[in-house]
């Protein structure tokens, strides 16, 4: 499949990072929205001598000679574990809070404060009998507390489903919702910007990417390592320091929350995304793809009626060289499917004067494993539904989480590309 080379931000085309150290996940997205940042201010305040901080050694790796004549490269790193040169090997909780800076930047690292270490290598995180699960949301008070009045950051951290992982959280809506309501960040501080990952090629030392901008209600379950390797959605904060006093409160106990223990992924199972036949349906996704879950085991003439009905208001819309028409088959043989399927594609052709091979694209998904379900999950926009047919059968993964839309309703809207880049019917 293809991918492409750019994702929005803001409503801007942004170039993914293709360098090669460490770009196996987060980082395609993170390092360009790091450095846009970066060069931004740096263009709104030709001129000015500004202080700059990076919260966690990431960005070094990534520097070239641009970095230096945009005057992103003389600025403090503070990292406690990460020996290099350059590097202040101090706890960012340290700082003391009379140094104030202009800009500070933290990619992928306030989500390991405070938290265990790392267990592949054990090179970094703390060596600690019991946790401060809100010691990342105190990090990013401390940042905001580091900030001169004015000064900006930006801090990237996974999102999804609120996850305790030992040596990282991942945050939720309702954990970020702490920063203006327990640490006390005015509300009009912060915004917040929310990615998932679409796909990778899984077979890559450094392998292209998709990721797209969307609202966090869309991505509220989204795990870690699920069905992609490292973070499969991540939250981007920005922070602006306002003129308001602001008391930083590092010493709050913690708020009964609903931590979840990371997904169990089992590394064979990744292969299922490179199985041949999966790729072959991602290959043909379209700008809007829906699917439609018939139950099959009613009678034949209702079932072929409501296929019928379907499929000819997906040939009738006019935007229908957009649209991807996928039909649920996972509970019947693919033989049958083929066969009620080519019956009402016969009747399309000779009663209806319909050409069904022209625009139309309309493939038949068979059973799939749990992973390249979830995988296929997020690039299907509606599940088609029929006013006339209570919707039965065993409920999965896509009739549980697929936004439902009639076809009255389908018939009334339009392909729309929205500012994120996502395409939507409208």
């Amino acid at each position: 499949m293809s991918f492409p080379v750019t994702f929005y931000f803001k409503g801007k085309p942004v170039y993914y990072n293709r360098i090669s150290f460490n770009n196996l996940g987060e980082r395609a997205v993170e390092i360009p929205i790091a450095f846009e940042f970066l060069a931004n201010i740096t263009t709104q305040n030709s001129g000015r001598d500004f202080k700059i901080m990076e919260v966690g050694n990431v960005l070094s790796h990534y520097e070239n000679s641009l970095s230096e004549y945009l005057g992103l490269r003389p600025r403090r790193i503070v990292d406690k574990f990460e020996i290099a040169m350059g590097v202040d090997n101090v706890d960012l909780m340290d700082l003391p809070s009379e140094q104030k800076y202009d800009v500070i930047v933290s990619i992928s690292t306030v989500e390991h404060i405070g938290q265990g270490a790392e267990p592949s290598s054990g090179s970094y995180g703390e060596k600690l009998v019991e946790r401060d699960l809100e010691t990342p949301l105190k990090a990013i008070a401390k940042i905001y507390d580091l900030l001169e009045l004015g000064g900006q950051a930006l801090i990237t951290v996974p999102f999804g489903k609120l996850i305790d992982a030992g040596w990282f959280i991942q945050f939720d809506a309702k954990y970020l919702e702490l920063l203006p309501s327990k640490y006390q960040i005015p509300e009009t501080a912060i915004s917040f910007h929310y990615f998932q990952k679409l796909g990778i090629e899984l077979e890559k030392n450094n392998p292209l990417q998709e990721w797209i901008q969307l609202d966090p209600q869309k991505i509220t379950q989204v795990e870690f390592n699920w069905p992609f390797p490292f973070a499969n959605a991540i939250a981007v904060i920005e922070l602006t320091k306002l003129g308001e006093s602001f008391i930083l409160r590092t010493n709050q106990p913690p708020t009964d929350l609903q931590y979840h223990s990371p997904y169990p992924v089992i590394q064979d199972e990744y292969v299922d995304l490179l199985d041949p036949h999966f790729l072959l349906h991602l290959k043909t996704l379209r700008e809007i793809n829906l699917i439609f879950i018939p139950e099959w085991f009613q009678s034949e003439s209702s079932l072929l009626l409501e296929l019928e009905n379907v499929i000819k208001s997906i040939l009738n819309h006019p935007d229908c060289p957009n649209i991807l028409l996928m039909i649920d088959a996972s509970t019947v043989s693919e033989e049958d499917a083929n066969l009620l399927l080519a019956g009402v594609t016969m009747k399309l052709l000779s009663e209806d004067n319909i050409d069904v091979t022209e625009e139309a694209e309309i493939i038949l998904l068979g059973n799939m494993t749990k992973i390249q379900q979830a995988a296929l999950l997020p690039r299907i926009h509606y599940r088609i539904t029929l006013n006339s047919s209570p919707e039965s059968g065993k409920a999965n993964m896509f009739t549980e989480k697929i936004t439902p839309c009639d076809l009255k309703s389908l018939s009334e809207r339009r392909t729309v590309k929205l500012e994120k880049g996502r395409w939507d019917l409208r």
